[in-house]
């Protein structure tokens, strides 16, 4: 048991976050452990840079419909994204996944020919299932989140085959819902 412990501390301190802060090798004590661990939780995050200024509150959100989403992720990609997915709970199909960032680069949209040409300051991803006019599966899609709401841009038109545009068509605003006491 305790040879799995140190392994899995001597892996931790063997990522990049620690290495300022000192690394365990094979065969140490445990003498440093504490100011190895101090130090890291001192270390500031990496944040102002991580997600390129773009903030996303997971949690429930609803539309002027009354239907409810849920909006899960976090995830970090690369040094300065992460991935977010939205799906509605209950209702008509409706899943949406992006990734924060610029468009020039970007893991999911990067290599369309119109990535040089969006505006800057929106993360963006693709639809997933949907059943809804005006969105279409796999179609472009911008997204932003201001206090409370989010809003998601259909930079596609529903139509076959799939036309990703520069611009946005249609757009759905979602409220974060407020927590209750059950």
């Amino acid at each position: 048991m305790n040879r799995l412990l140190l392994s899995c501390i001597i892996l931790l301190f063997s990522s990049s976050l620690a290495a300022d802060c000192g690394r365990l090798k094979a065969g140490d004590n445990y003498e440093n452990l504490n100011a190895i661990l101090d130090c890291i939780e001192t270390k500031p995050s990496k944040s102002p840079l991580l997600n390129n200024g773009v903030t996303f509150l997971p949690g429930e959100y609803t539309d002027s419909n009354g239907y409810q989403y849920l909006l899960s992720g976090g995830g970090i990609i690369g040094e300065d994204r992460t991935t977010w997915n939205i799906r509605i709970i209950k209702g008509s199909d409706f899943d949406a996944s992006w990734t924060t960032g610029p468009a020039i680069g970007h893991p999911q949209i990067g290599a369309l020919s119109v990535a040089s040409k969006l505006p800057k300051g929106l993360s963006y991803g693709v639809m997933g299932k949907v059943n809804r006019s005006y969105w279409k599966q796999g179609g472009l899609i911008a997204v932003t989140q201001a206090g409370d709401s989010i809003t998601v841009w259909a930079y596609h038109e529903d139509k076959s085959p799939l036309v990703n545009l520069e611009y946005a068509v249609n757009n759905l605003v979602l409220t974060q819902a407020k927590a209750t006491n059950k």
